[in-house]
């Protein structure tokens, strides 16, 4: 199975679980028209900020570990079809039905319905993720430990 990666810091230790911060990055990275694209710039200016996030922890990494952190590639992508699509669909489904059905005011009444399924839409992704947030599948977990912190070196989180 394919699995998606990136390198992270162990900040804290929770049980059988950590916390860990990793650098976001965009795609621009690897793209040769970078410095001409207006995402290139728009990533130089946000971005650089760091996304802190709860991973299962088999291997037993320790705060100021350097680990990587894997997901598998199949529950990426149910998870953004999940919290993209049905708002999405919702936001179409509601705004046609009520296009069809109303009278006058029907530019209003069809902006009001699309604005509803849209935020039901997102309440949906929100509790269909919220019932998945146990499965393994779903669930990020460190698999190895790059560099493990050097005893007597001190913790220094960028922020």
């Amino acid at each position: 199975m394919p699995v998606l990666s990136e390198s992270a810091v162990v900040e804290a230790v929770d049980g059988d679980a950590a916390w860990v911060s990793t650098r976001r990055r965009s795609a621009c990275g690897s793209c040769d028209a970078r410095s001409a694209c207006g995402s290139g710039t728009l990533s130089k200016v946000f971005g650089g900020r760091f996304t802190r996030l709860k991973v299962r922890n088999p291997v037993n990494a320790q705060p100021g570990d350097q680990v990587t952190v894997a997901i598998a590639e199949q529950a990426l992508l149910r998870g953004a079809i999940v919290m993209y699509l049905i708002p999405l669909l919702l936001f179409f489904l509601f705004g046609a039905l009520a296009h069809g059905l109303a009278g006058d005011f029907a530019e209003l009444i069809t902006i009001l319905a699309s604005a509803a399924g849209l935020l039901l839409g997102f309440r949906l992704a929100s509790w269909l993720a919220a019932r998945q947030s146990h499965n393994l599948l779903y669930q990020a977990e460190i698999t190895a430990v790059e560099q493990p912190l050097v005893a007597g070196a001190r913790l220094v989180y960028y922020k």
